[in-house]
């Protein structure tokens, strides 16, 4: 695991600086399988608030939850049991594609 800390929109990695910043402040991150999975946080509500980017900060994809949940953004990121999964403000817990981004798996909680 790598040392790395948030400062509002950017992505601080011990002894290498800031590897990212964004348009959004970043909540929260998930470092697994040599990538980082960011969760922003916004005063306006947007799809698209989760992406993975690599030890470098390249993005390697950006989810978007409008085509699949409608008018949603994320609330949450995390691993359980192997699985990277997100939850929405509209109630789904979303199992996401490491490699791709894309959700595999949707289960309405609400």
């Amino acid at each position: 695991m790598s040392d790395f800390k948030i400062n509002g929109k950017e992505l601080v990695l011990a002894g290498k600086g800031t590897i990212f910043s964004g348009g959004d402040n970043i909540d929260k991150i998930l470092e697994a399988d040599g990538c980082v999975y960011l969760l922003f946080i916004s005063d306006i509500q947007k799809p698209d608030n989760v992406c993975c980017i690599d030890l470098s900060g390249n993005i390697i994809w950006k989810m978007d939850a409008s085509s699949l949940l409608g008018r949603t953004t994320f609330a949450n990121l995390y691993e359980e049991n192997g699985k990277l999964l997100v939850n929405s403000w509209s109630g789904f817990e979303c199992e996401v594609d490491r490699k791709t981004g894309k959700v595999i798996g949707k289960t309405f909680l609400k």
